[in-house]
């Protein structure tokens, strides 16, 4: 980001910066919404065009009180999840302590280093694409938590090794339907950095509790305990990426791939992948991306095809038709074929155009939102995306 204000008082430094995107995606799609994260409405049968699923803008203030201390806050502006609207809401909020030049340990709201592109994922001008592969960056659809890291950093074979260690906590108000408590988070990386090549490997583990927002029909009954358990109870997930850049100067070669596995009918098993390459030309980068994610079941609860079964009646037939049609929603394996081109009109200004193909497997809901009387799986989309990315 461009530092916009820069002032010292007492010697301690201020510095104010910003960035945002401004952007539009139309939808083939007459069935399903395209949505990025946790949204639940986007471009598709909510309305054609989009301005929601990119757009975004945000401040920060950078102090540096002495050699040892600084912190970060920044406040951004972002389509909520459920409410559909853009209240501001702390993404960052920490204090650092560098006891040396080589170690940092950190202490508050963080950024989730989930991903290759994580450090810079919501400043879109420091990306080529207009937006990140959500078949890749989905697998963990929160960028900010709360807690502590520790980041350790050495020269090694002309490059640079960093180590980082990230103990966290979460809370999401409201994740379709839930009230979910992210707790004991821990994430361990190792990145290599020489000249134009950077990778990193990524290992991490939570615990996720479950809270429905609206009572349960039946809730008392041994069954309803027992399928809420199921999939709502304390459930451990696990993740593992590993990814790569690639970037000499005139052109860039990018991938990930990721693994997430957890102990829940209600969160599938993925294993998903993508690779970028791209060609600068002056000012013009065109891109190509191929990206594909693959689900694994069961897509369904035994104890809701038990209720289904109408022997506890027809309220709670009902409710095992809702329970196993929400978890057969998990089956989301898709490929998606991108294009696009990169034009910065300025040092802090870029636009990009994308066109992206994205085909459900035989069988899956793909990774769409779907309105409540669409129950088979929507087929191919098309999507066309237009943004606006800048720094200031």
């Amino acid at each position: 980001m461009l530092v916009i204000t820069k002032l010292t008082y007492a010697e301690v430094e201020f510095r104010l910066s910003g960035f945002g995107t401004v952007g539009l995606t139309h939808s083939s799609s007459k069935q399903v919404d395209f949505t990025t994260q946790l949204y639940t409405s986007g471009a598709g049968y909510s309305h054609d065009t989009d301005i929601g699923n990119d757009s975004l803008a945000a401040i920060q203030l950078d102090t540096k009180i002495n050699q040892y201390l600084s912190s970060s806050v920044q406040i951004m502006s972002q389509r909520h999840s459920t409410k559909n609207n853009f209240d501001p809401h702390v993404e960052l909020a920490n204090i650092k302590f560098t006891p040396v030049s080589n170690l940092a340990i950190r202490v508050g709201r963080l950024g989730l280093p989930a991903f290759i592109a994580s450090d810079y994922i919501n400043v879109n001008y420091g990306n080529l694409w207009a937006r990140a592969p959500v078949e890749v960056y989905n697998q963990v659809p929160f960028t900010h938590v709360d807690g502590t890291d520790v980041i350790y950093q050495k020269d090694m074979a002309g490059g640079t090794l960093s180590l980082q260690g990230i103990y966290f906590n979460l809370v999401l108000d409201d994740y379709r339907g839930y009230k979910v408590k992210a707790k004991d988070g821990k994430m361990f990386n190792i990145s290599y950095e020489k000249g134009p090549f950077l990778t990193r490997v990524l290992w991490g583990k939570i615990h996720n509790i479950f809270e429905p927002l609206q009572p349960i029909p039946g809730a008392d009954t041994p069954i309803i305990k027992t399928l809420m358990n199921e999939i709502a109870g304390p459930t451990k997930a696990k993740y593992m990426a590993a990814g790569f850049v690639y970037d000499p100067g005139h052109w860039i070669l990018q991938g990930e791939y990721t693994h997430r596995v957890a102990d829940s009918v209600a969160i599938a098993t993925t294993n998903s992948w993508y690779l970028m390459a791209g060609k600068r030309i002056q000012k013009f980068t065109p891109y190509l991306t191929v990206s594909s994610l693959k689900s694994k079941g069961p897509y369904n609860s035994p104890y809701a095809t038990f209720l289904e079964s109408g022997v506890y009646g027809p309220d709670l037939v009902k409710l095992g038709q809702a329970v196993n049609a929400g978890i057969a929603y998990q089956n989301q394996s898709q490929t998606s074929f991108a294009t696009g081109i990169r034009y910065d009109i300025a040092q802090n200004i870029a636009i990009k155009a994308q066109y992206d193909y994205i085909k459900p497997s035989a069988g899956s809901y793909g990774m769409f939102s779907y309105p409540a009387n669409q129950t088979s799986p929507a087929n191919a989309v098309h999507l066309l995306t237009v943004n606006l990315s800048f720094v200031f």
